[in-house]
């Protein structure tokens, strides 16, 4: 939908509609395989990126696998540390859509190791092989 709307094809309404009904359709098809076990492994996507659908589809495979897994969507950094802290997470995959600072990228990554009890920080997306293949 991103692409589409840089191209031109959808306007910005057309993108941000298509894509709640995208979220709407995913959730709906892995609801099923949504379980009462507790969460070892968040899904969210980079503070203040509210581009979601990229870690939907990380969450929906990982629940395909049958990891006990929490979608959260965005959260501001904050609200983020407090949630990896509450609960017995052990990895958090961070989607990144839109470049960043490798600085920005490695401030929150020792930010959650430090603060919290996750080991594996994982980040992935568009927007971070983006950063990687900029030269510093």
């Amino acid at each position: 939908t991103g692409e589409a709307w840089s191209k031109g094809i959808l306007s910005v309404a057309d993108e941000h509609a298509f894509s709640h009904w995208l979220r709407g359709y995913i959730l709906s098809r892995v609801e099923w395989l949504q379980s009462n076990q507790t969460p070892l492994w968040l899904v969210t996507s980079f503070p203040g990126d509210e581009h979601e659908l990229g870690a939907l589809l990380h969450y929906a495979r990982l629940l395909y696998y049958r990891v006990p897994v929490r979608f959260c969507g965005m959260l501001p950094e904050e609200h983020l540390i407090k949630e990896l802290q509450k609960e017995q997470y052990r990895s958090v995959s961070v989607s990144v859509v839109i470049p960043r600072k490798r600085e920005e990228i490695e401030r929150l990554r020792n930010r959650i190791k430090e603060e919290t009890g996750v080991r594996h920080v994982h980040f992935g997306g568009y927007g971070y092989k983006r950063t990687l293949s900029l030269k510093d």
